[in-house]
């Protein structure tokens, strides 16, 4: 049997043995071209490894084996499952071809058979479309998922009715908000304009007044308003004003009275300042008159000193002359004694000074003339 040569059963895949030998082809001219190499196989193998000649050998066997496999068996896979390809596209096609044919003849008879269903389900699909154009003005007031060709006339007028409800009260509802929208914003806007209008005298709004909507207030009402806070700053910039000048009057008063203090201050630091520089050049003044003192003193002391000093000093040459002079001649002792003779100085300056002057001069000559005679 040509399926003892395969490897797989194919009983397995449901293929009755009469089918095999068509299926596999020529397979077992292959696997008998592959049993001869395999005996080629076994003693290339067995050969001598080290020897150079095996590895010939060997790289020719394989390439043998590889163009079976290659060659051989993947090129017998290809061809088989094309065939068989090309063969399921082949009956595909004809049951297409087939199928068509019955399937026309079935869709007339099913047409005949269900005429009456069929007209009826056109008749209710047109009557769905025209009513849901009816009711597309309205249609956030329409039931979700409602096939309404298959309701009565009755039913869809409800629904009609009810939705074309609803929308009015959606339209007068917007047209209320609309009309409260504007009416707010109006408000808004003639709130705004009037406090734009009374901001400059916002000082002198009320805390209640600060709450206030002024757009909600009647003309007359904000007219009183406005005509209060404006006479309340016209009194308050007058009273501004007078306070103003007040300060400037007690500002001059005091930068007045901050000059005058500073001038007196001044005027005090200077005659502190001339007080204390008279005190120091009094003191001055007292410390040198008192060194002058001191000098004067200590200069007659030494004065005094050296003319003590002196005196002792001539009184001991004097004794000291005298001691010699008594030992001398009585004619030395007479001139030393007659030249020691000394007139006193003055500051009178006349004819009579002059007179004894010369008449004392004139008596040392006499005298010493007289020793001369001795």
């Amino acid at each position: 049997m040509e399926n003892q040569l395969l490897l797989v059963d194919p009983s397995k895949f449901g293929i009755q043995e009469s089918s095999v030998k068509t299926l596999i082809g020529n397979l077992p001219e292959i696997k008998t071209e592959r049993d001869e190499l395999a005996k080629e196989f076994n003693s290339v193998v067995k050969l001598d490894i080290e020897d150079k000649n095996t590895s010939k050998v060997a790289r020719e066997l394989r390439l043998k084996i590889k163009d079976n496999r290659t060659k051989g068996l993947e090129v017998w896979h290809t061809k088989s499952k094309e065939f068989f390809l090309k063969g399921g596209q082949f009956i595909d096609a004809i049951k297409r071809e087939e199928s068509a044919i019955n399937k026309e003849m079935e869709d007339k008879l099913s047409e005949i058979e269900n005429y009456f269903e069929i007209k009826e389900k056109e008749r209710k699909a047109k009557l769905n479309a025209e009513r849901i154009e009816m009711l597309e003005p309205y249609n956030s007031f329409v039931p979700i998922g409602l096939n309404f060709g298959e309701i009565s006339e009755d039913e869809f007028q409800k629904v009609l009715n009810g939705a074309k409800l609803q929308y009015k009260q959606m339209i007068e509802e917007e047209e209320k908000a609309e009309a409260e929208r504007i009416r707010l914003a109006e408000i808004e806007r003639l709130n705004s304009v009037r406090r734009e209008l009374a901001m400059p005298y916002y000082f002198f709004w009320s805390e209640h007044e600060k709450q206030i909507n002024f757009g909600e207030q009647t003309e007359g009402d904000f007219t009183l308003f406005l005509d209060r806070i404006k006479k309340a700053k016209a009194d308050d910039d007058l009273k501004q004003e007078e306070i103003r000048k007040e300060n400037e009057r007690l500002a001059e008063e005091k930068r007045k009275a901050e000059e005058k203090a500073k001038k007196e201050r001044e005027e005090a630091e200077r005659k502190l300042k001339q007080q204390r520089e008279e005190q120091e050049e009094a003191l001055r003044k007292e410390r040198e008159k008192q060194a002058k003192l001191e000098a004067e003193i200590e200069a007659k002391r030494k004065a005094e000193q050296e003319a003590e000093n002196k005196r002792k000093a001539e009184e001991a040459e004097r004794k000291k002359e005298a001691e010699k002079l008594a030992k001398a001649p009585i004619k030395n002792q007479l001139n030393a004694w007659v030249n020691s003779f000394e007139i006193p100085e003055t500051s009178v300056d006349n004819d009579t000074s002059k007179i004894i002057k010369e008449k004392f001069n004139a008596f040392k000559d006499w005298s010493l003339s007289q020793i001369e005679k001795l």
